[in-house]
């Protein structure tokens, strides 16, 4: 499910805006062709409306809504001849605007085409080893604030331009409703507000670059100094030694739980002390309720990270990873 709803956001909907920008080219070019017949049937209303005032200046024109003057009728066709210029500025902005939606849509799609196609490739590759998977996320990493943003903000774009062409296709020759007003300016905000959050993005494009920058981890724990504690820091010591394993630099406990390792740089919570290094994390709780083995069995197990490098690939892939969820 969840890949069809990446697929539906990152291509579908795009491609949707596509098509809709193609339909509203059809639509401006349709408009085009009406308007032009409309001022030329204008203009032989006009040539006929003269010939007969100039033969019967007192002579009536039967409408649908009933009879008016000649005089009349003429004063119509020079407010709707007066109108027509601002009517074809506004159909050649529906022509320049449609296929801008295209555009935009369309890169929107090629965008979304290719970070699924690169997600996957990534994934495939990733199965190859640790460093690969290292390498490719360290690249994904770089790449993603940009491809995020343009996405974005194409999509973004071709809605807001989508929005202006159907605004300004309400207009038309002569007085405009009340809801024609209403709903051309609802969809006037819209737009503008998809303009407002394009100029965000890329406002906030530095700051999403600076998201995969490693910071340090936050444990609410105090150190445990060797004086403090000497019969811990020697068991772990001698669990370094046996195991061939460097020992920790520094030994946190807390109320939290788990026994872990990390070579991460942590800050103490709540004294804001920092610590750099090889950091074991011990839970108060657990040593009051393990004995002696199964504490140096747990410890042994950790400390076996600082053997296999574990904790060493771990500080280059979290930030990646933390930056990937930030």
């Amino acid at each position: 499910m969840n890949a069809l709803k990446l697929i539906a956001l990152l291509v579908i909907f795009p491609l949707l805006l596509t098509a809709l920008g193609n339909w509203e080219r059809q639509r401006a070019e349709e408009t085009t062709k009406a308007m032009a017949d409309y001022r030329s049937n204008v203009s032989i209303a006009r040539q006929q409306l003269r010939t007969l005032a100039a033969k019967n200046p007192t002579a009536s024109i039967d409408l649908a809504t009933g009879k008016i003057s000649v005089e009349l009728a003429l004063s119509r066709l020079d407010k709707i001849e007066a109108e027509l210029p601002t009517a074809e500025h506004v159909n050649r902005a529906m022509r320049v605007l449609a296929p801008w939606v295209m555009g935009f849509g369309l890169l929107a799609a090629a965008i979304g085409l290719a970070a699924l196609a690169g997600t996957h490739w990534a994934g495939r590759r990733t199965l190859q080893s640790r460093e690969t998977l290292l390498r490719v996320f360290s690249q994904g990493s770089r790449l993603l604030p940009y491809g995020l943003v343009s996405h974005a903000v194409a999509m973004a774009a071709a809605v807001a331009l989508a929005l202006c062409y159907e605004g300004l296709g309400m207009w038309h020759v002569g007085r405009l409703g009340s809801g024609e007003v209403k709903l051309m300016a609802v969809l006037g905000v819209i737009a503008a507000f998809c303009l407002y959050s394009i100029w965000l993005l890329l406002k906030q494009l530095r700051h999403m670059l600076g998201m995969f920058t490693p910071a340090p981890m936050e444990i609410f724990a105090r150190e445990v100094m060797p004086e403090q504690a000497p019969g811990l820091w020697r068991q772990v010591n001698e669990l370094a030694v046996k195991l061939g394993a460097l020992p920790p630099d520094h030994i946190v406990a807390s109320l939290a739980q788990g026994f872990y390792v990390t070579s991460s740089d942590a800050t103490l919570l709540p004294t804001h002390t920092s610590v750099r290094g090889r950091t074991l994390h011990v839970p108060l709780p657990y040593l009051g309720l393990l004995n002696p083995a199964e504490i140096s069995a747990v410890i042994g197990h950790e400390l076996a990270h600082f053997a296999g490098q574990d904790t060493e690939y771990s500080l280059r892939f979290l930030p990646i990873y933390d930056g990937v969820n930030r």
